[in-house]
């Protein structure tokens, strides 16, 4: 069930957005549920966090300000009156179906800029287009209040797999177990190695993108945002941008990785290692579908880590190599 104009009008009244019109369900997210809501003055996001604690949307705010003293194309949180930035939803707003997805405790809510504009077509205008964006995202100097362990680096996968050894979960995908082992003991080795350090977004996917036409207005969904090896986002990102119909376009991805040099060039130990952190930009999506279909059975969630297991097997047979 979605949220109605009467539920949210309390938490409206701490803003000065004006009186609410419409409120209407956006594409169903797998950590957030997202709202276009219209008032008589303009428009927002509202948006309810369903995964994420206070602790960590406040940091995910620390990062956005510091975004935006870049003037770095994001959609920024709206502030309340006093000054603050997140709301809470009243325990009886949350339906009793979906109580579950939510932490206890946890009904935080942002209100952020509405920007119109749909996801890309993957074409060499917009792979320019985040390419510029990704190198500037991680040529950004960040101070130690901005410092953060990446939430889908190899941990999580080592925790996974302690779960698994332990039979501490309530589903069993033989087949995807090891196909998961193997792949991880796989890149554990290539993504040990030391490599520039730095601020990325970790999910840069066309569905976390709003652009008009091939024009990139605004990167969103800074959930995983953290400090990490840069070439994860370089990784991810090329998984999200230059796999049209599913296959890797290696005119994108030349398209990509020159335009992205143009701002941050890679290093020689990068070029070297690019080929696992492509394969990681999946890997790293199949292990956060799996942390929860270990426990709970999501058709969605099981499609998705299908897909991405689909690309880590043909780009292992393609055998893609780089030279700086």
């Amino acid at each position: 069930m979605d949220l109605t104009i009467e539920e949210i009008a309390p938490i409206l009244e701490n803003y000065d957005l004006g009186s609410p019109l419409s409120l209407s369900r956006l594409r169903s997210g797998f950590a957030n549920e997202n709202y276009h809501l219209i008032t008589d003055v303009g428009e927002a996001l509202f948006r309810v966090c369903r995964e994420k604690s206070k602790e960590e949307i406040q940091y995910e705010l620390r990062v956005l300000q510091r975004l935006k003293k870049e003037a770095f194309p994001a959609a920024y949180p709206i502030q309340r009156r006093n000054g603050s930035f997140i709301s809470r939803l009243k325990e009886n707003v949350i339906v009793a179906s979906e109580m579950k997805s939510v932490k206890e405790g946890n009904d935080c809510v942002l209100l952020m800029d509405f920007i119109a504009g749909g996801e890309p077509k993957q074409n060499p205008e917009t792979v320019r287009e985040i390419a510029r964006a990704t190198a500037r995202l991680n040529s950004i100097e960040v101070n130690s209040d901005l410092r953060r362990a990446n939430a889908l680096g190899p941990d999580l996968c080592h925790e996974i797999m302690m779960k698994l050894d332990a039979g501490d979960h309530t589903f069993s995908y033989p087949e995807i177990f090891n196909y998961f082992r193997e792949e991880t003991e796989r890149l554990i080795e290539p993504l040990s190695k030391e490599l520039p350090t730095g601020l990325i977004h970790g999910d840069i996917f066309p569905d976390n993108t709003i652009f008009q036409g091939d024009r990139l207005k605004a990167i969103v969904d800074f959930e995983e945002v953290c400090t990490d090896s840069l070439l994860v986002d370089v990784g991810v990102t090329i998984n999200g941008f230059c796999f049209p119909d599913d296959r890797l376009d290696e005119n994108l991805l030349d398209i990509f990785l020159k335009t992205y040099q143009e701002i941050r060039p890679l290093s020689s130990l990068e070029w070297k290692l690019l080929p696992y952190y492509i394969e990681w930009g999946a890997h790293a999506m199949i292990a956060w579908h799996l942390k929860y279909l270990l426990d709970e059975q999501d058709s969605r969630k099981m499609g998705r880590l299908q897909f991405f297991m689909k690309r880590v097997k043909e780009l292992r047979k393609k055998d893609v190599r780089f030279h700086d």
